[in-house]
């Protein structure tokens, strides 16, 4: 049997119109997102008779646990429509798209590593600290979900990515006129996930 999102997720689906602005979008994940889980550890007797029985494992630990997990989730679940969105696009037509949601994600996750400070500089640093795998900065967590669950399922189907960028790369080099922020856009986008990779290999 299936299991039952949680009440915070559910919570997410209740975003502002897709065509509200980013930050709008950001700050009401961050609100109801904190809240949610917050109010559930106060709420919940076997979360708190679990943090005394834990000793080091506070309160504040669960929330901080319980919150990752859940920003995880929301972004995964973002991450996945968008990539549906663009699962039968090809060439230009993928690539400017691609660009478009890219360029959005990159606000928005700006937006949550200003929300979620308090969980970078304490929850997250810890257990990073402590050497937990996995466990990454939340704008680095954006930016392996995006991998995860966009870039690579879009790739495994063929370089549909890379062929239609290096035809804009060749075009430019002829001299044809090409729109530079696209080309911008993209090549920044595999900038940020080839880091990411090196990243992932000297941490593992």
């Amino acid at each position: 049997m299936a299991s039952q999102p949680s009440a915070t997720v559910a919570a997410l689906e209740n975003m502002p119109h897709h065509r509200a602005e980013f930050g709008e979008i950001w700050a009401y994940l961050a609100y109801t997102a904190i809240h949610g889980t917050v109010y559930a550890y106060c709420t919940s007797p076997r979360k708190q008779s679990t943090a005394r029985s834990l000793g080091t494992r506070t309160g504040a630990d669960l929330v901080g646990e319980e919150l990752y997990k859940e920003l995880s989730t929301y972004l995964i679940s973002r991450v996945e429509r968008i990539q549906r969105k663009l699962a039968h696009k090809g060439d230009i037509e993928l690539l400017r798209d691609y660009a478009y949601e890219w360029d959005r994600y990159m606000r928005g996750a700006a937006s949550l590593r200003s929300l979620f400070s308090h969980l970078d500089r304490h929850w997250i640093k810890r257990e990073r600290d402590e050497g937990k795998k996995n466990i990454y900065e939340v704008h680095t967590l954006a930016l392996v979900q995006w991998k995860t669950h966009l870039f690579v399922p879009i790739q495994e189907s063929g370089p549909r990515l890379i062929i239609p960028l290096l035809k804009l790369i060749a075009q430019e080099r002829n001299g044809e006129v090409v729109d530079q922020n696209l080309l911008r856009t993209v090549t920044d986008s595999f900038s940020r996930l080839r880091k990411l990779e090196v990243m992932e290999v000297t941490t593992t």
